[in-house]
């Protein structure tokens, strides 16, 4: 299935993102002319300072989409967890699709949490009994730690019905294979490595290293993007360079059948 999520707003980002690329390239087409004698000075100023306003140009409609893609990576988590399907599904994305399979992985990684801890719960339910038949002689020190105890274990029980699992299928059995195509989400190996875990097939970040237009979007917010360089140090993450295959960010939507073919993507 292909799923079409806030088509409007990235067409938006789409045009921003296009007049971004010709305003940062009329600016270095201008260094270029002045270069002279301080030329070595206008380098250093004007393109660094085209790409910041390139980035304050992109900076609003982008938080927007990155709490949409977010959003949208929740729900289809859930989706997935109140599905009658029994088999594993494959989760691929580009570009902001991508993010959105991150957040339902994200999410997904914390629903098998739940799970597990309600799993280990389920196991304590016997033998609380023992504190109602304390003796008279029992110590005033005696009773103010099994009132703290009992509150604590209010406290505990609270805590638990905050985090009930809600869902009849345990997270972790619900995907196979997962492919993210130029993922604009910085890495993070503690969140990578919980993705990593609710994934039963293969894990596969496609990247490519000339892509400028996702590098300038963590120009402000620092960070290295899943899809301009290989995830490392995560075990059974696999990184495919795809930089031959795509020309840009934008083009990524066209080259994704060369992309999975690259990758060899359900082949035995």
């Amino acid at each position: 299935h292909t799923v079409t999520w806030e088509s409007q707003m990235l067409s938006s980002l789409c045009h921003i993102v296009e007049n971004v690329a010709l305003e940062v390239s009329t600016q270095a087409t201008k260094v270029a002319l002045q270069f002279s004698v301080i030329g070595a000075i206008v380098t250093a100023v004007a393109i660094p300072s085209a790409l910041i306003t390139a980035s304050k140009l992109i900076d609003d409609p982008y938080q927007i989409v990155v709490i949409r893609a977010d959003e949208a990576g929740k729900e289809l988590a859930k989706c997935l967890l109140m599905s009658d399907e029994r088999r594993p599904v494959t989760l691929c994305g580009f570009s902001f699709g991508a993010r959105v399979v991150y957040s339902c992985l994200r999410e997904l990684a914390r629903q098998q949490d739940i799970w597990e801890e309600n799993r280990v719960a389920g196991g304590d339910g016997g033998g609380g009994g023992a504190s109602s038949t304390s003796s008279a002689s029992a110590s005033k020190s005696e009773e103010s730690k099994s009132s703290f105890l009992s509150k604590k274990k209010k406290n505990n029980k609270d805590n638990e019905q905050r985090r009930r699992f809600e869902y009849d299928r345990e997270p972790a059995s619900l995907v196979g294979d997962v492919i993210f195509i130029g993922l604009p989400r910085a890495i993070d190996k503690k969140v990578l490595t919980s993705c990593r875990r609710v994934t039963g097939g293969r894990l596969v970040n496609c990247y490519t290293t000339n892509d400028w237009l996702l590098s300038l979007m963590f120009v402000a917010r620092g960070g290295t993007p899943c899809g301009t360089k290989p995830i490392k140090d995560v075990p059974g993450v696999e990184n495919y360079d795809v930089t031959h295959l795509v020309e840009s960010h934008t083009k990524y939507g066209d080259a994704i059948p060369n992309i999975l073919q690259y990758i060899r993507f359900s082949e035995p």
